[in-house]
């Protein structure tokens, strides 16, 4: 996936990566196309979001989201549930990536805690080994 660099920056146009993420997360699903829109439906009902059968959810809705020759966009607000039902959070990614930003999942959420805690503790023990070292040394004075 190309990155085009605009003026400040990768390009704020996400348009094609998103439709080719979509494309990539139908591919590499377990699941069909009809699938994804029933599984979606369903999804989008719970959440109050109207997933019923006249919904904007249909296999002719899907194909248009991820079809390089159609304007459709899938909607912001069923882009979350079509990434929970395919498992997969690219099409999320690829929204975050012109803006420097990163989507991750609990478990690198958990492995970032850990990192940002092994460095404050590396940091604490240089601080806490210079004022040994002070305190030895104003004893080695007296």
């Amino acid at each position: 996936m190309g990155t085009q660099l605009g003026l400040f920056g990768p390009s704020l146009n996400v348009t094609s990566r998103i439709k080719a993420a979509i494309r990539e997360a139908i591919r590499d699903s377990k699941y069909s196309r009809e699938e994804i829109v029933d599984k979606m439906r369903s999804l989008a009902c719970i959440d109050g979001l109207g997933g019923g059968r006249g919904s904007t959810i249909s296999a002719a809705s899907l194909d248009a989201w991820c079809s390089e020759t159609k304007s459709n966009l899938i909607p912001l607000n069923l882009l979350p549930i079509f990434c929970r039902v395919v498992g997969d959070m690219t099409p999320l990614k690829v929204l975050a990536h012109p803006l420097d930003g990163e989507i991750i999942d609990s478990k690198e959420a958990r492995l970032l805690a850990w990192a940002k805690m092994e460095v404050q503790a590396k940091t604490l023990a240089r601080k806490k080994k210079k004022i040994l070292s002070e305190i030895e040394g104003a004893l080695d004075e007296n």
